[in-house]
């Protein structure tokens, strides 16, 4: 509906969400009020009107014989397929990408801060500048080596969180006692749920660029497009941690017949994720990590890159409620936050002492 559209993160609704329902688009455009009349206690009572006959009868008409129409996903294809999470953590702007051909024939594909090399400025409202010559992130990393570096990091993190594993416990078990017949319904309500979470998140995102640009063009009211931006991004956050719900229910309800262990299915579970091929590994790292800043040491010649995950995984911990075990357990939330090293020379990862999000990777 292009009036939702338009309205979804422009306007909040009375309860100061940034999204709109059909429902309630459709009961405005069915109020009687700007037609010029309104019931109270069954009694038709004349108000002003601000529309004229025949737009409410059109309007109206189409209400009245609408069909539900589905619009498909549109995939985005990137060449650098961590760059739209992938920020400078120097200047704040979106990582970007270079490559070039070998003699050998083959091509050569590196992440790289897009101000590395440029001279721009910063005005403030005042209108007094700033030159920067260069951005001091300027150094390239391997896209290979480090997309392998953070899938890696992200498969440990599944490996060690108690939440995933409660997660996927009660999924497993729930779908256990659902029929085949029943299982085919959940299985097409899960995936027009996630169909729907996802082209939500996709219109907020939409909507953050716009008033990103408004913000550029309006800086009297940038203090409140900010603000507006920042409820954007909590509900995109909101809706990002429902979609990995979603999608592990629709998983496990799709292969609920293999699974008998919950325990050794899990692990399993885990171990067929190192198979997948690099573009099912892009779609689950974005999945579970919402932002990585990449920072440049020019001492040491190594990068460090924060990955920002949609859920406190980190270090999260379960804790049984009495020793006997009886009174079941409790499971903690951990940090969002892991921090990877990346080096030239031999792989290998290192914990560092006393940080659980702390962890060196050299490649």
């Amino acid at each position: 509906m292009r009036i939702k559209r338009k309205l979804d993160g422009n306007v909040l609704t009375k309860r100061g969400s940034p999204i709109w329902s059909d429902g309630s688009v459709n009961a405005i455009l069915r109020n009687t009020h700007p037609n010029g009349t309104y019931t109270y206690y069954e009694k038709e009572i004349d108000c002003p009107r601000i529309v004229d006959q025949e737009t409410w009868d059109k309007v109206q008409s189409k209400l009245a014989n609408k069909k539900r129409m589905q619009r498909g996903r549109q995939i985005k294809i990137y060449d650098y397929p961590l760059r739209e999470i992938m920020f400078c953590d120097h200047c704040g702007t979106q990582m970007g990408g270079r490559s070039h051909s070998l003699k050998s024939g083959l091509k050569r594909t590196r992440y790289l801060c897009v101000h590395h090399n440029k001279k721009y400025k910063e005005s403030s409202v005042q209108g007094d500048w700033k030159r920067n010559k260069y951005c001091e992130n300027n150094s390239s990393l391997e896209s290979g080596p480090t997309e392998d570096t953070i899938w890696t990091t992200l498969l440990e993190v599944l490996r060690l969180s108690h939440q995933e594993r409660e997660i996927f416990k009660k999924s497993l078990l729930k779908q256990k006692k659902i029929s085949d017949k029943s299982r085919k319904k959940e299985i097409d309500i899960a995936k027009g749920q996630i169909a729907k979470t996802n082209e939500t998140i996709c219109l907020l995102e939409e909507r953050i660029v716009e008033k990103q640009i408004e913000k550029i063009s309006s800086r009297e009211k940038a203090k409140s497009i900010q603000s507006f931006i920042d409820q954007l991004q909590a509900k995109i956050d909101e809706e990002s941690s429902r979609l990995i719900v979603l999608e592990n229910d629709l998983s496990n309800l799709e292969n609920s017949n293999l699974w008998i262990d919950w325990v050794n299915d899990y692990e399993c579970n885990i171990d067929k994720l190192t198979n997948l091929p690099r573009d099912k590994r892009i779609e689950e790292v974005k999945k579970y990590i919402k932002r990585i800043d990449v920072t440049f040491n020019k001492e040491t010649r190594n990068h460090r890159l924060e990955l920002h995950f949609r859920l406190p995984l980190i270090g999260d911990s379960l804790k049984w409620k009495d020793k006997q075990k009886n009174k079941g357990y409790s499971i903690s939330k951990g940090n969002t936050e892991k921090v990877v090293y990346l080096e030239r020379g031999e792989h290998v990862t290192r914990e560092t002492q006393g940080l659980d999000k702390e962890s060196q990777i050299v490649l």
